[in-house]
C-alpha cells in the first residue's frame, strides 16, 4: 500500500470527530488522488478492483488504529463512491 501512516494522519485531521471508511477514501481520493490511484492500481488484477482497494484500506486503519488514535466502533450503512448504501466501519478519534 502507499497509503501510509503520515498521510492517514493528514485525513483523519480532516475528518469529524465521528467519520466512517466511505469519507476517509473519498477524502484520500481528493487529497492524495496519485497515492489512491497507485493503491488502485495495485489491484487491477482482482474481479473487484474499487471494493478490494477500499477493503484493503480499512483493514489499514484497523491494523494501525493506535498510532491513528481513532477507535474502531460499529458497521454503519454509507454511500459509497457509487451513491450505494453499504455497511461501512464507523471510526472514533480518541
Amino acid at each position: 500500500m502507499i497509503l501510509t501512516i503520515e498521510i492517514a494522519q493528514k485525513i483523519i485531521a480532516k475528518q469529524e470527530k465521528e467519520f466512517d471508511s466511505h469519507s476517509f477514501i473519498q477524502t484520500y481520493q481528493t487529497d492524495f488522488e496519485f497515492d489512491y490511484l497507485q493503491d488502485l492500481f495495485a489491484c487491477i488484477k482482482s474481479k473487484n478492483v474499487i471494493q478490494d482497494c477500499h477493503s484493503k484500506i480499512g483493514r489499514f486503519l484497523r491494523q494501525h488504529e493506535q498510532e491513528l488514535n481513532i477507535k474502531g466502533d460499529v458497521k454503519e450503512p454509507s454511500s459509497n463512491i457509487h451513491g450505494n448504501k453499504t455497511n461501512c466501519e464507523k471510526w472514533i478519534k480518541i
